[in-house]
């Protein structure tokens, strides 16, 4: 019997050789007998083992009964892993990652168990998705039908293996009032061949037109994963890397300021004034770093989504809820591992020097911007008692707080003369009622709080691009690139039309802009020119190369600031952690700009690095703008939601976009636009004027244009898609005019 078992072993290792040899070609059956020298009488048996070899994944069966090595396979099976376009791969049986095609990365989640034909494309291979073999469980969300007896789930994006949607058993049989509604379910894992899964449970979402069924609509068209593998959640419980050496700062008086709703708090500050003037300001940052090993499976997900979307009242996090809303946010009154920058200013806001190392802190409180501003203007205010850690002096929050404007005020300053751009377009916010409703939308206030943390942010990212550029190291960039000159010109002609000669400098910059802002400050449709202007810019994006800054007016710039929620900050918090691990037995680095420099000869990092942080930059792009697409459909649908009760009356607005076609008004205090055809400007024939982006009336020479106010009946909301029809329309005032009643015709 052992005699038989080695045997087999040997005859097993035989075969597995030879591959070896020959990685690139296919054998059948009698070409492996031939070549090996294995007796007629044991053919049985040679078949049997690459029967099992080929069946445990350890060699690849391909096309007319052949065999080969997994190199040499051109279809083979492998396993998804990864989530997101460009982080999504194939893990082979060997441990081999082939990233897909393109078009592969709708039809799989991770955990598919899919056969594949390797593809190349240039010096690259990928993997092309030939079908599932098993599917992994999957969040399926659709609309509820009827299909004679039974009821099925018409998902929103098609699942691989077969058309139409998985059938509702018995138990999860909805009502009959739920025909046509919105539903989320679980899917069974399955094989697409054999089984049409069924869903064994079902959650009614509501009407398609509810505010919270159309956002989760909305996220699915996206493909946004909203959960977390259990490998991923699993490393989101593990504990720390305990072995690292860090500064004990927990007798030092931190605190965090974030939005009154928030449950991530990433960064917290300290600032200590001196009797001369001076300021010394800390910026400590959560350090997921210790709490995400890279290329662990929560380490992949968090890449592939690179970035947590915020949709109104909602969140997606990058990572786990154990994480982002736990073990790394600061809440007060619990001691937790952050790196932090100290950076020392003089009176006048000049930064001297930079610390920077691993440490430990405990927030003593935990302010929104809304207290953080009352403590500004009243004397006597005490934020609430659920902010505060024990035994926590209102007082000395209170005196922090004034020390932080104080500063800030002075680093602002310092921007201004650099030429940074100070652009105040408010934002959305929502109000929701306990059934999920909008109860208001409004424009968020714009509060001195707010840019105080905006200024010491900044500040600790740009100290942080200085120190890892100086140490060499692959950090991701933040850059702006400046804007194209024809878009300067349009805008300048733009800008005659309200009067405003704007002559920019050759080649423009920030002190321009600067210009341009302060010219439109005063003017009631300073809200569309700050728009033109706006678009006139490039957007800012990820890049794995140096480039300045252009709104900033800053040479380097990068982001460290939210590791929580942004992967490139994760990406730059680790090479911070090489840097002071290499530069320090005590976790501290004093002076961290000059002993990067110091370490620069070291070559802490490889080509390969570099290499990676390419990809990681455009990925992190590409995932960044999805993202704020998802948020500003969001944030539409919830505006929707909250106008619907005013269809059939009037609401004023400004004409913010003319074309041949019509006109885009965008609504007061709402942020929605809404479309008026030419044909509903009255009975007259409308040319379109390219220079003044305007229409004009053949007949009666009456012309639509760029910011005037205007009056519009809300004919129709269509809050599943937050979109608007509009109607009647009425000029009430020309841009910078008294307001008139001019009725269409």
């Amino acid at each position: 019997s052992s005699r038989h078992a080695r045997s087999l072993s040997d005859l097993e290792q035989a075969v597995l050789s030879l591959f070896e040899e020959e990685p690139l070609r296919g054998f059948k059956l009698k070409e492996i007998q031939r070549t090996l020298g294995v007796p007629h009488s044991r053919y049985r048996v040679l078949r049997n083992v690459v029967h099992d070899l080929a069946g445990a994944g350890r060699i690849a069966a391909l096309p007319r009964r052949r065999f080969s090595s997994l190199a040499g396979a051109t279809r083979i099976e492998g396993r998804i892993e990864g989530v997101g376009q460009l982080a999504t791969y194939a893990r082979l049986v060997d441990g081999v990652r082939l990233p897909l095609t393109e078009f592969a990365q709708e039809r799989v989640v991770p955990g598919d168990l899919v056969r594949i034909r390797k593809v190349r494309e240039g010096r690259e291979t990928f993997a092309e998705i030939e079908r599932v073999v098993a599917a992994a469980p999957r969040l399926v969300i659709g609309e509820l039908r009827r299909l004679g007896s039974r009821w099925v789930l018409d998902p929103e994006i098609s699942i691989p293996g077969f058309s139409g949607g998985p059938f509702l058993s018995a138990d999860a049989r909805p009502d009959d009032e739920d025909e046509g509604s919105l539903a989320r379910g679980w899917l069974p894992g399955f094989d697409p061949r054999t089984e049409r899964p069924q869903l064994g449970e079902v959650e009614v979402l509501g009407p398609q037109d509810h505010v919270q069924a159309a956002m989760l609509l909305r996220i699915a068209r996206d493909g946004w994963p909203t959960d977390f593998s259990e490998r991923a959640l699993a490393d989101a419980a593990a504990p720390s890397d305990t072995q690292l050496v860090r500064r004990d700062l927990c007798e030092e008086f931190v605190f965090t300021i974030d939005p009154l709703e928030a449950k991530d708090h990433d960064d917290a500050v300290s600032v200590v004034e001196h009797e001369d003037g001076s300021f010394v300001l800390g910026v400590h940052i959560a350090d997921v770093a210790a709490r995400v090993p890279e290329g662990s499976a929560l380490d992949e997900e968090a890449r592939g989504r690179a970035t947590s979307v915020y949709p109104p009242g909602q969140v997606l996090p990058m990572l786990p809820e154990r994480l982002s809303s736990g073990a790394c946010s600061l809440h007060h009154g619990v001691e937790r591992d952050t790196v932090t920058a100290r950076m020392h200013f003089g009176p006048d806001g000049s930064r001297r020097r930079v610390d920077i190392g691993l440490t430990r802190i405990q927030s003593r409180a935990s302010l929104s911007y809304e207290h953080a501003e009352t403590m500004l203007t009243e004397l006597d205010f005490v934020p609430p008692a659920e902010r505060l850690g024990d035994g926590v002096d209102p007082r000395e929050i209170v005196e922090a707080v004034r020390s932080m404007h104080r500063l800030a005020r002075r680093l602002r300053q310092r921007r201004r003369e650099l030429g940074s751009l100070f652009v105040n377009r408010p934002e959305r916010e929502f109000r929701f009622d306990e059934d999920g409703d909008v109860r208001e939308v409004h424009l968020r206030e714009n509060l001195d709080a707010h840019w105080i943390i905006e200024e010491f942010m900044l500040e600790a990212n740009r100290a942080v691009a200085e120190t890892l550029q100086r140490a060499g190291l692959p950090l991701l960039w933040r850059i702006h690139e400046s804007p194209d000159e024809l878009k300067i010109d349009q805008l300048s002609e733009l800008l005659e039309q309200f009067d405003v000669r704007w002559v920019p400098g050759s080649p423009v910059s920030g002190h321009d802009y600067a210009e341009l802002f302060a010219m439109i400050q005063e003017r009631p449709e300073r809200g569309l020119l700050h728009l033109l202007a706006l678009r006139s810019l490039m957007k800012a994006r990820y890049r794995a190369g140096w480039d300045r800054h252009f709104g900033l007016a800053f040479e380097q710039y990068t982001h460290f600031t939210s590791p929580i929620r942004r992967y490139p900050d994760l990406h730059n918090q680790r090479w911070l952690h090489r840097l002071v691990l290499c530069s320090s037995g005590s976790g501290w680095v004093d002076d961290a700009p000059a002993a990067a420099a110091q370490l620069a000869a070291a070559r802490l990092s490889r080509p390969a690095d570099f290499e990676s942080a390419i990809a990681l930059a455009d990925h992190s792009s590409q995932r960044e703008r999805v993202a704020q697409k998802i948020e500003r459909d969001c944030a539409d649908i919830c505006a929707a939601a909250a106008i619907k009760p005013l269809e059939g009356e009037r609401m004023e607005g400004m004409v913010v976009s003319v074309l041949g076609s019509g006109m885009f008004i965008e609504l007061q205090d709402t942020g929605l636009n809404g479309f008026v055809g030419v044909e509903q400007l009255g009975r007259d024939w409308f040319e379109f004027d390219p220079q003044r982006r305007s229409l004009v009336g053949e007949r009666t020479r009456r012309r639509f244009g760029l910011g005037q106010t205007v009056s519009v009946l809300l004919e129709y909301v269509d809050v599943a898609q937050g979109r608007v029809w509009l109607g009647d329309l009425r000029v009430l005032a020309e841009p910078g005019s008294p307001r008139i009643d001019q009725e269409s015709d």
